[in-house]
């Protein structure tokens, strides 16, 4: 590894490279680039840049906003957040936290528009967060969750005007015993690992504005531009280029894969809407999975997708299997503080003609999701460019599926230490389910409270609830076959 790339990794050279001049720069940033492009993207260190407007969407971005922008009032990937809170909570201080919060985050400061080659980021004229205020205290306490819920609901349904800045917003809900604050951002702007740093942070903000204090939080290492750049100029180099190289074979006549079978074959799916079917799944199944997969080493989230498409092959009568899945593309550790989107998405093919058993099954999705971990940092949008020209506004152009398992529990994840605050508490933050479909199917199974859930979050305009339903029952069977297990949960 060059010497360049060496003190970047080091993180010595960020604070010279900055005051370099614009021709000394230059230079540094062509060597950067010569030596950094036959190097997968998350061996590559970041550098800092000025913000020098407007510059290209990261490519991922770019995906979302060319899906957006053909069906600009489905919302599709609006992301709401709610938070639990106890005690008084002061407008003025909630406003100028989010405000603070908005002013750390450079990717919430965006516009977005079209451009000659690339879609294009530029300043928003305002940091300031719309702050709405609904009065619910007269509501009794048997009818307030369910109400909270169904009116955080209708907003976060409300779509965003991308090119105007329109990208955060927020609702404070006053009830009787609480306050619950609902704050929706387009995905554009952020994806899960974001939310977590907005439960981390922003209780801090709240705590420090509230005492009259200036918030002591650490400095961001990278804002989400250097991200964009970095992604650009590792996609002009050897190894972006191998690596799409691969999709384009891999992906070859994936027009013909496997579809699940549609229960309403003749409606077009024009709304998005969707719904979510949800089984509990007992602990000792997800610990024999587990066990399983350790000995065939591998993990959990593969022996589980190899059950998954095994039942997928039963279902279809066919061999050619398609699922997709998302990656957090947070390998380096400068990305952890930075708030934006940054998941990219996996195709995982597999050809399970002539597989005799489980077993055979299993080491072909072990291979295929291998190859797919080796070149996982190609950008799914130029994977399609690659594979299927035209389609890079359609949702779903390479797959119709999308398979994960988490290792975190939903009634942990989203939950948030209690921070005093002027006498207000941040008892609990979390995500609120997802109403649209942008995937024919959704299947997630995650921990929760000491067993496991699975939900199949479906398009309720091609699949109706019962067959749904069936699907679930009949992939558990498969799963607790493929494992040994026989009895019932």
């Amino acid at each position: 590894m060059s010497v360049t790339v060496e003190l970047m990794q080091e993180g010595t050279a960020s604070a010279e490279i900055s005051s370099l001049s614009s021709e000394r720069r230059a230079l540094f940033e062509a060597m950067y680039k010569e030596q950094t492009g036959d190097l997968p993207l998350l061996q590559i260190p970041l550098i800092t840049r000025p913000w020098t407007a407007p510059y290209p969407m990261a490519p991922n971005q770019e995906r979302l906003w060319l899906v957006q922008s053909a069906r600009p009032n489905v919302p599709l990937f609006n992301n709401p957040l709610l938070a639990t809170m106890q005690g008084p909570c002061v407008l003025s201080h909630l406003q100028a936290s989010l405000d603070f919060f908005v002013l750390r985050h450079e990717a919430l400061r965006y516009r977005f528009q079209a451009g000659e080659k690339f879609a294009q980021v530029v300043p928003a004229a305002s940091h300031h967060v719309p702050l709405k205020e609904v009065d619910l205290s007269a509501v009794s306490a048997a009818e307030i969750d369910a109400l909270v819920e169904k009116m955080a609901h209708e907003e976060a349904l409300i779509s965003f005007n991308l090119p105007q800045g329109d990208l955060i917003r927020a609702t404070l809900f006053r009830c009787a015993d609480k306050t619950v604050l609902l704050l929706n951002a387009h995905h554009i702007v952020c994806d899960g690992w974001s939310g977590v740093i907005f439960q981390r942070e922003f209780p801090a903000i709240y705590a420090a504005l509230a005492a009259g204090k200036t918030p002591d939080l650490p400095p961001v290492k990278h804002h989400y531009h250097e991200y964009a750049i970095w992604q650009r100029q590792w996609l002009q180099g050897l190894e972006a280029r191998r690596q799409i190289a691969f999709w384009r074979q891999n992906l070859h006549g994936i027009e013909s894969h496997a579809r699940l079978p549609r229960c309403y074959k003749d409606v077009e799916r024009r709304s998005y809407v969707g719904r979510t079917a949800t089984l509990a799944i007992a602990r000792p199944v997800m610990e024999a999975a587990l066990a399983a997969a350790r000995a065939q080493r591998t993990s959990l989230f593969v022996y589980c997708l190899a059950a998954f498409k095994h039942f997928l092959a039963e279902l279809t009568a066919q061999t050619d299997i398609v699922v997709g899945t998302p990656n957090a593309g947070r390998g380096r550790p400068e990305l952890d503080s930075m708030y934006g989107y940054l998941v990219n998405k996996q195709v995982l093919r597999t050809n399970l003609a002539g597989a005799a058993d489980f077993a055979e099954v299993l080491q072909r999705v072990k291979q295929s999701f291998g190859s797919a971990f080796e070149n996982q940092d190609a950008p799914i949008l130029e994977v399609i460019r690659a594979v299927c020209p035209g389609q890079e506004s359609v949702p779903d152009p390479l797959y119709q599926i999308v398979f994960t398992v988490s290792d975190l529990s939903d009634d942990a994840a989203m939950k948030q230490d209690a921070v005093d605050a002027d006498t207000l508490s941040f008892t609990a933050m979390r995500g609120l389910p997802i109403t649209m479909a942008e995937f024919e199917l959704n299947v997630a199974i995650h921990p929760h409270q000491g067993d496991y859930r699975m939900h199949f979050f479906y398009s309720s305009e091609i699949f109706s609830e019962t067959v749904v339903q069936q699907w679930m029952q009949a992939y558990l069977a498969v799963l607790r076959r493929c494992v040994g297990l026989m009895a019932k949960d």
